[in-house]
C-alpha cells in the first residue's frame, strides 16, 4: 500500500502551484489591461458617442435660444441624456459587459469614466460656444 501522506503533500503542492500561477497571471493581466484603458473606454464609448454628441448639440441649441438663465433645464436634460444612455446600451449590448469584467474593470466604472469624458468634451464645446457667441 503506498503512502498516502505522499499523494496529500503532492496534491497540496500542486494546488499551491497552480494559486501562485493563476496570481502571477491575474497580476500580469491587471497590468496589461491599465496600458490598454483608453482603448477600453473608446470601445466602450464608440456605440453611444453620437447618442451623447446629439444631446450636447441639444444642450447647446437650448443655451443658444434662452440663453444661459436655462442651465439648471440643461443640467437636466444631459441628466436624462445620461440616463437614456445608459438603457440603450445596457438593453443592446449586455452582451459585450463581460469583455469589460474580464479585463478587469467594472460596468459603473467604464460608465464613470464615460460620462466623464462625455462632461469634458461637452465643457470644452459650451466654453467654444460661449466664446463664440460673444
Amino acid at each position: 500500500m503506498p503512502d498516502c501522506s505522499f499523494y496529500a503533500i503532492s496534491i497540496y503542492r500542486l494546488r499551491l502551484a497552480i494559486v501562485h500561477l493563476l496570481a502571477i497571471h491575474s497580476i500580469l493581466l491587471a497590468i496589461h489591461s491599465m496600458s490598454d484603458i483608453r482603448k477600453l473606454i473608446w470601445y466602450f464609448y464608440k456605440p453611444i458617442f453620437l447618442w451623447n454628441l446629439a444631446f450636447s448639440f441639444a444642450c447647446l441649441w437650448l443655451i443658444g435660444i434662452n440663453g444661459v438663465k436655462v442651465a439648471g433645464l440643461v443640467f437636466f436634460f444631459k441628466l436624462i441624456g445620461y440616463a437614456s444612455t445608459t438603457y440603450l446600451q445596457s438593453y443592446t449590448a449586455k452582451n459585450v459587459y463581460m469583455y469589460y469584467r474580464n479585463a478587469g474593470y467594472s460596468i459603473r466604472r467604464m460608465y464613470a469614466y464615460v460620462y466623464a469624458v462625455d462632461i469634458a468634451i461637452y465643457s470644452a464645446m459650451l466654453a467654444t460656444f460661449i466664446l463664440i457667441k460673444r
